[in-house]
């Protein structure tokens, strides 16, 4: 009998169709559209899996311990614009 999985583990499963072993792992929701945000990962065993997902959990505690730094509201803004303003809209909406 499997074990039961802890919170946070991400879910590890064989499709049927092909044999391929998939994990899923979920970061949270969107902040602006509130969509569920999960990173899904491809292997030829679980054990490969497995270590996709521990590697993509490790990743995400840095980028954690990256947005808690000593950066000004001003800096935080400006990457914003750049990151998710600037590519989605017209020049016009960023005229000053």
């Amino acid at each position: 009998m499997t074990r039961k999985r802890a919170a946070n583990e991400g879910t590890i499963f064989q499709r049927k169709s092909d044999g391929r072993w998939v994990g899923t792992l979920r970061h949270g929701t969107h902040p602006v559209t509130g969509k569920r945000i999960r990173e899904t990962v491809y292997g030829g065993t679980q054990a490969e899996v497995r270590g996709l997902l521990e590697s993509l959990k490790a990743n995400r505690s840095q980028v954690r311990r990256s947005m808690l730094s000593n950066d000004t509201l001003s800096d935080d803004l400006t990457r914003w614009i750049d990151t998710f303003v600037r590519p989605n809209r017209a020049a016009s909406t960023l005229s000053e």
